[in-house]
């Protein structure tokens, strides 16, 4: 186990840093605006969010608030099924805005391992990851669901 977290320690801490900042943000916003300032991801997350609410009440993928719920192929499915399962389990999109967090972290580590694998040193690919990790539209993955 140690010989792992000493193999990839620099992901890890990546990981860990983008899991605190990105996590104490999304609480500074929940604690000053609360859900309604969290979800927020303009004109294609109302699309989204109507879907996955037609979804789980069973009207299928339609766009329309009230009857008729005709069928809609303006967007892919795979995102609304995916806001549908964080409205079943959390009753809201809290499990998206978390698994966003997560995701975030991971790509903070992942892009370390990629300028690895470019060729550069351990040093610059730290600090590469870094900026990513502080990039503002990047950080802010956690806090709007688009």
């Amino acid at each position: 186990m140690r010989s792992v977290f000493l193999a990839y320690r620099n992901e890890i801490i990546l990981a860990a840093l983008a899991l605190c900042i990105s996590g104490g943000l999304f609480l500074y916003v929940w604690n000053s605006v609360g859900l309604p300032g969290l979800t927020w991801g303009g004109n294609d997350f109302v699309e989204y969010s109507i879907l996955a609410k037609n979804f789980l009440a069973g009207h299928g993928f339609s766009l329309r608030d009230a009857p008729p719920y005709e069928p809609s192929a303006v967007r892919t499915p795979g995102y609304p099924l995916f806001l549908a399962l964080s409205y079943a389990v959390s009753g809201s999109t809290m499990l998206a805005s978390i698994l966003y967090i997560g995701l975030f972290a991971g790509f903070v580590a992942l892009s370390y391992r990629l300028l690895l694998l470019i060729g550069l040193s351990r040093p610059v690919a730290f600090g590469g990851a870094l900026l990513t990790l502080f990039e503002p539209d990047v950080l802010s993955m956690g806090l709007y669901l688009i």
